[in-house]
């Protein structure tokens, strides 16, 4: 952990100091602060799994609607849908069939899929279309319609942790915007408060490096539900915001203040859903990434697993294509690996702890980061380390749903 600090000054004029980060991968550093302006700043690095060898999925992703970013950020109008791709035939031992090209499909709403041969799975799309492949893939998102078509809604459906939740990308004047990047930690800078509450302030693009104005920020916030404003949701929530940052440190008070008064900040709800065994239809259906474990982002592991997910299935489609195991024996290996990888019990106490300040230092993310220190799957020892901490972090605080 480093001690290195030094002064600075924002555009208003209010000091601050940055931090340095010196634990964990170049590329895989977090910073975590204590947000109170009464107190010294601190960092902590979270350190991420690191995944080798290929990540691109070689199977259907089934598409939600297109990303729609405020349009007040610039050269942000028109967001690329997002694509639903079939894949080549996986050649399963048992398949002697011609082999399907990959295919882009664009503004595609899936609504079902059903099986014409043993080894291959049509996606049924709401405009009448179909798309045949030998493997979906879910990996469209926590509200994911593959989920929903393998398990039935009721099993499928996402459980609301008691949290107001805000999210949204903002842009700043070019001198504010060369500020907070100078303020922000390279990945991400998050920060718990005495309130209770969380903040994350993340860069997500710069599109042009000479024109700061056009960079894109992005905020993430979390507080326990406190009134019948939070509880519904209600649409001022920009106000909401503002009221609740007395007493931030900066970079977080500052660039609150400093968001536009039409700012779009949208309706949300911290969900999660715990991922269960699921019937692959003898290989043919997966789930992925937030589809097949949906968790709140306060311990920084949805990402990470999601990579490990395509990797992993990358993996798996080798075996089978080298005639090493069928496609039923080769994701059945695959699915029990996304299942176990999905730890949403101890993301969901990380989100506890993050609205428990003076139990804040107990919490999983500040003992442990964002590693297990051993694998369960491999015999680590470090796992029942892990699962001590996470018993005992649990005993001390109490997560509802609402």
């Amino acid at each position: 952990m480093s001690d290195s600090w030094r002064k600075t000054r924002s555009p208003s004029g209010m000091p601050s100091r940055r931090g340095t980060t010196c634990w964990g991968s170049k590329n895989s550093s977090t910073r975590l602060r204590r947000a109170s302006s009464t107190s010294r700043r601190q960092t902590i690095s979270q350190l991420e799994p690191r995944v080798a060898g290929r990540t691109a999925p070689l199977a259907v992703s089934a598409t939600r609607s297109p990303l729609k970013p405020p349009a007040d950020i610039p050269g942000h109008q028109n967001p690329r849908p997002l694509p639903l791709r079939c894949a080549p035939h996986a050649n399963p031992k048992n398949y002697t069939g011609p082999l399907l090209r990959p295919q882009l499909l664009l503004r595609q709403k899936l609504l079902s899929f059903n099986y014409p041969t043993p080894s291959t799975v049509r996606a049924n799309f709401s405009d009448g279309t179909t798309s045949t492949g030998s493997v979906v893939i879910g990996c469209d998102g926590g509200s994911s319609q593959v989920r929903k078509c393998l398990l039935g809604e009721d099993l499928a459906a996402q459980e609301v942790l008691p949290y107001a939740f805000m999210n949204f990308p903002f842009s700043l004047p070019a001198d504010k915007a060369v500020w907070l990047d100078e303020q922000m930690n390279p990945s991400v800078d998050v920060a718990p408060h005495p309130k209770s509450m969380y903040m994350g302030l993340f860069l997500l693009d710069k599109p042009d490096f000479e024109r700061p104005e056009m960079w894109v920020f992005y905020v993430l916030v979390t507080w326990p539900i406190a009134d019948k404003e939070d509880e519904e949701n209600a649409p001022n929530r920009l106000e909401r915001l503002r009221a609740k940052m007395e007493g931030w440190a900066d970079p977080y008070k500052s660039v609150v203040e400093w968001l536009s008064e039409d700012i779009s900040i949208g309706a949300d709800q911290l969900r999660i859903w715990h991922p269960r065994k699921w019937d692959n239809r003898e290989g043919r259906v997966t789930l992925a990434g937030d589809a097949a474990y949906s968790m709140t982002f306060h311990r920084g592991q949805a990402g990470n697993l999601a990579i490990k997910d395509a990797d992993e299935f990358v993996k798996a489609m080798v075996e089978v294509k080298e005639r090493r195991m069928s496609l039923k024996e080769a994701m059945d290996v695959h699915d029990r690996g996304v299942v176990e990888r999905g730890e949403v019990e101890i993301s969901r106490l990380q989100a506890a702890a993050f609205h428990d300040y003076e139990n804040f230092d107990n919490s999983p993310v500040f003992k442990m980061g964002s590693s297990r220190r051993g694998n369960k799957a491999l015999g680590g020892e470090g796992w029942r380390c892990w699962k001590t901490d996470m018993e005992a972090y649990q005993s001390t605080v109490s997560v509802g749903t609402r």
